[in-house]
């Protein structure tokens, strides 16, 4: 089944008790790439190895 599903408010504190308690080097490892704000565009591009792109601001 696609498409919106409803989640009930204790899967969302689950989910961040689970991230709160999980080890800080593997969730470091799922952000595969920092792009700048200003590359936006390169940012939504689509890579094979990409899990999770973040946008950096400023320097």
């Amino acid at each position: 089944m696609r498409g919106p599903r409803r989640v009930r408010d204790g899967h969302y504190t689950a989910a961040a008790q689970a991230l709160a308690a999980a080890d800080p080097a593997w969730l470091a490892s799922l952000i595969t790439r920092r792009v700048p704000l200003e590359r936006l565009a390169e940012a939504l591009e689509s890579r094979p190895d990409d899990i999770k792109v973040v946008l950096t601001l400023g320097s």
